[in-house]
């Protein structure tokens, strides 16, 4: 959402089109969300999945293989958060790289240091990317 401000509030009306940004601003977050609340219910249904196979009062062969069954299809919504989050960070990045052609042309913006604040959000993408790699490996590992 902040992401989708500072670009509406930063571009000019010519730029905003979908060959410059990939993607309409108005779309970004929304879209992010949907994505992100996807991989989390696919996430919470794998969890569940492997949860339920040492709830369950079955032989250990079925319960093994739930269990497995239940991480594939965690790993699978982290794989989906990891892409999400990894086109975002791509486009926050090529953002900073293109808007410098035209931010450098208009006023002050009243001192304010939106390029700070956009780094700022990619630092955090980086850093949920690391945790969820750090997941994935934990996953795998186990």
């Amino acid at each position: 959402m902040t992401f989708d401000r500072i670009v509406d509030w930063i571009t000019p009306t010519s730029k905003r089109t979908i060959t410059t940004l990939w993607l309409h601003s108005r779309w970004l977050g929304p879209l992010l969300n949907v994505v992100m609340f996807f991989a989390c219910s696919v996430q919470l249904l794998g969890t569940g999945t492997a949860t339920m196979a040492h709830m369950q009062n079955i032989d250990a062969a079925t319960s093994q293989q739930w269990s497995r069954q239940g991480f594939k299809i965690l790993q699978i919504g982290i794989d989906i958060q990891l892409a999400c989050l990894g086109l975002f960070w791509i486009a926050l990045l090529r953002y900073l790289v293109i808007s410098r052609k035209w931010a450098s042309n208009t006023f002050d913006f009243d001192g304010r240091q939106w390029r700070r604040l956009v780094w700022c959000m990619a630092l955090v993408v980086c850093f949920i990317t690391v945790r969820l790699l750090q997941r994935t490996l934990r996953i795998v590992l186990t």
